[in-house]
């Protein structure tokens, strides 16, 4: 018996997906820190990486709606009515 591999998600999804993690998760770390929630790193130091995190994620999100834009991957997140009767 043989297996068959199949694609749930291409390269592009699964990068976004855990870029999109990691930099949350970096977010909630310095925001934690930020608000003396943990004792590792100053305020200055987590404010800068809070910042640059924010900043990533958001050039992420813009990539994303470009990618959906030109691949036409948008499709995918049109409702219809197909298979529902």
């Amino acid at each position: 018996m043989s297996k068959r591999q199949v694609l749930i998600f291409n390269r592009f999804e699964r990068f976004w997906h855990w870029t999109q993690a990691a930099a949350i998760f970096v977010l909630l770390f310095t925001g934690f820190g930020i608000h003396g929630l943990h004792p590792w790193g100053d305020f200055g130091t987590l404010v800068s990486i809070h910042v640059v995190a924010a900043l990533y994620l958001m050039v992420l999100w813009i990539f994303a709606v470009f990618w959906h834009l030109t691949t036409g991957s948008w499709r995918h997140y049109v409702p219809t009515a197909n298979g529902l009767w």
